[in-house]
């Protein structure tokens, strides 16, 4: 085991009795520092002002506004659809972790918690607004 002061150099060894060379290289390293508050800053945290915590947290009436006054194009309709489609997924799958009685993080709890209970509505709905889209 060698010291930090050895970083960025090399050894050489000569083994005479089986006439071999040996060229041991020391790398850089950087040690990693402990994230300060332990566990919770490892999470990621949910950025409520983002547009995609936005549409998946509002009410289904609210959401409706917001897709027919700023979502105009097809592009970023199908885009929105998916980030619904991902939002779904992912609050089911915490649903089945408090089903089975495992213990939710802090940002799956604020995942839960900001979750409207709508996202097969809004999902359905933007669907037919596609597909209204297509058939124009």
């Amino acid at each position: 085991a060698e010291t930090f002061d050895s970083q960025g150099t090399f050894k050489q060894q000569h083994d005479t009795g089986q006439n071999l060379k040996y060229l041991i290289v020391y790398p850089f390293v950087t040690c990693s520092q402990k994230p300060s508050g332990g566990d919770v800053a490892q999470e990621r945290e949910v950025d409520t002002s983002s547009p995609e915590y936005i549409v998946c947290a509002c009410e289904s009436a609210t959401f409706k506004d917001m897709v027919v006054s700023k979502v105009t194009t097809y592009k970023q309709k199908k885009a929105l659809l998916q980030v619904l489609q991902a939002s779904a997924e992912r609050f089911q799958e915490i649903e089945e972790k408090l089903i089975s009685g495992v213990a939710l993080s802090a940002a799956e709890q604020a995942v839960y918690d900001s979750n409207s209970g709508a996202d097969t509505e809004k999902i359905t709905w933007l669907q037919s607004e596609i597909k209204r889209m297509v058939d124009e």
